[in-house]
């Protein structure tokens, strides 16, 4: 390979870490040159892939703490700004930018706030200032509460409140500068949470309508004693009180903390409206100790000593794909055993992963169990180490219940009606394992080590019924997406490279009775590209569902559960 090839293929390589929509001309790029390369030129590329996993891993990191932020921002029920030592605005929640975007009284300049009355506004600002350079001298026993003025759009008076936003030590020598400014129409549009004030704190209700007239704009205590028909003494006292079971040393401290804690804040949303599926309750999980001391964790579902049928995730998932009502497999008197695969979820990572190692696994773990007859289901690329798994253990798999399997090959897809299999991922697999290896890590951190990133990556591929399968059951796959663990986008990428070699041929005859469920419109794996194994198989029974997709699993589960014969 030339080296105004190698420059031009390592710019690529760093172009597509800052963006992912590159990725098939990075694979296309890479093939085309795999021709020329010697043993040193892959090293080369296979340094610069690991390099562009690192870069596009800081990036993800420094995302994710601002989208963090947002979210926290956007669960409190009043504007919040984040402003820095410089006075800029590092971040706003939605209430916050849409009550200034109509506000006459604020707006942003140059990336900061303003207020539109010149007194306060200077005052604000001289707040400002005080806070982020000389913290010592700021008075933090008195809230900062400036009343903007009255929006006359919402006829509301608008107030903010000023607190620093680092935790402030006893000696109140730690400061980075950062402030929270708090926007309230009205006093407050909001009410603290008495019960959960009580349950933590051990407020009593004196206490919690202090906390809630400081909280409503009442921020000076005679304001306050006069508020709650009380002496000023009795409401210093009350506060002395608070403040101690609170663990803050003062007003500021304790605004602070209310605003900030969304459990302190009675709620917005009935959050039972939010979705109407719910999982989880009924299961078991623990995990098993190996003969070579790895764990494989599982959970179990269904009737503790029914009739054992093993669930085989996909990659994209963990064993908590299958975390669906239990009825069915009660019903039939199942017991649903999920295993996470080796480096998956809370299963040991096994250094010399194979087909033949998880076979291996699974003799222990029957073992262990004393599980002599069973049955497997499997979802998408589950499906291959269901297979060895028939092939390994023969009679004594009673039935293969194959869900969206792969087919032949993860990068099989479907062109003017024939069999396409993606040649460039295919070339340099067979040229450079190493290259392949690499480049497939790249992918499942590009678009597989984010949920957001993978509703957005996948979104754009799926069938209507899929999409809509996605939207309903989007907290689920989300789950079971997490469930894999922190790593389990790497062990994907090794799961992709396993299932890349020529597997299929190492197959002989399954005799166990299969079950193949595929939905009519899976554009992940299209019935022509599953149907490849068909002739794998002595005893098949095809279910092809209209108006489903890849993802038919979570709306046929009770279906596919009752296919299988349960052996007596």
């Amino acid at each position: 390979m030339s080296a105004h090839i190698n420059e031009e293929l390592v710019s690529k390589i760093y172009q597509t870490a800052l963006n992912p929509s590159l990725w098939g001309a990075l694979v296309e790029s890479i093939s085309n040159n795999a021709a020329d390369s010697d043993r040193n030129s892959n090293r080369v590329i296979v340094n610069h892939l690991y390099q562009a996993i690192d870069i596009f891993s800081e990036i993800q990191h420094e995302r994710s703490g601002r989208e963090a932020l947002k979210t926290a921002l956007n669960q409190l029920p009043l504007g919040v700004l984040v402003i820095d030592s410089a006075q800029n605005i590092i971040e706003t929640n939605d209430f916050a930018a849409s009550l200034i975007r109509n506000s006459q009284h604020l707006n942003i300049k140059g990336g900061q706030l303003w207020l539109a009355d010149s007194l306060v506004n200077r005052s604000f600002r001289n707040l400002l200032a005080t806070i982020t350079s000389d913290y010592a001298e700021f008075d933090a026993d008195q809230l900062k509460h400036f009343i903007v003025g009255s929006e006359l759009v919402i006829e509301e008076e608008v107030s903010i409140f000023v607190v620093p936003a680092d935790a402030v030590d006893s000696n109140r020598q730690k400061n980075t500068g950062n402030v929270l400014v708090f926007l309230t129409v009205g006093k407050s549009d909001f009410q603290l949470n008495n019960k959960v004030l009580k349950k933590i704190y051990r407020l009593t209700d004196a206490e919690c309508r202090l906390l809630n007239a400081l909280i409503k704009g009442a921020n000076k205590l005679p304001e306050v004693a006069e508020k709650l028909s009380l002496s000023y003494h009795t409401v210093k006292s009350y506060l002395k009180s608070v403040l101690e079971k609170t663990n803050t040393n003062s007003q500021t401290e304790l605004l602070k903390l209310v605003l900030t804690t969304p459990a302190l804040h009675l709620p917005l949303l009935d959050q039972s409206k939010l979705g109407s599926h719910k999982y989880g309750d009924s299961s078991r999980q623990r995990s098993i100790t190996l003969e070579d001391d790895r764990e494989l964790c599982i959970s179990e579902y269904g009737v503790l000593d029914g009739y054992p049928v093993f669930y085989f995730h996909g990659l994209s998932g963990c064993r908590l794909e299958c975390d669906h009502p239990v009825e069915q497999l009660i019903i039939n008197n199942i017991r649903l055993i999920a295993i996470d695969r080796p480096g998956f979820g809370g299963s040991t990572k096994d250094p010399n992963k194979s087909f033949q190692s998880w076979c291996t696994d699974m003799e222990d773990f029957c073992r262990c169990e004393n599980i002599n007859k069973f049955s497997i289901i499997t979802y998408s690329s589950g499906s291959a180490w269901g297979l060895f798994c028939c092939q390994h253990f023969g009679d004594r798999v009673q039935q293969l219940c194959l869900v969206s399997n792969v087919g032949l090959n993860p990068f099989t897809t479907i062109k003017n009606n024939s069999l396409h299999t993606n040649q460039a991922m295919v070339k340099i697999t067979k040229r450079s394992p190493a290259i392949s290896g690499a480049l497939l890590q790249l992918m499942c951190k590009l678009f597989y080590s984010d949920i957001n990133h993978y509703f957005a990556h996948i979104r754009g591929q799926l069938s209507k019924a899929d999409q809509l399968t996605i939207n309903e059951y989007s907290a689920h796959i989300a789950r079971a997406f997490a469930g894999r663990g922190k790593d389990g986008w790497k062990e994907m990428g090794n799961e992709l490279r396993i299932l890349t070699t020529d597997w299929f041929n190492d197959l002989n005859k399954i005799s166990c009775p299969v079950t193949i469920w595929h939905g009519r419109d899976d554009q992940h794996v299209p019935i022509e590209a599953m149907e490849a194994l068909l002739p794998k198989f002595a005893n098949v029974e095809l279910n092809y569902i209209d108006k489903q997709g890849h993802y038919l699993l979570h709306r046929m589960w009770s279906d596919i559960v009752s296919s299988i014969v349960v052996a007596t």
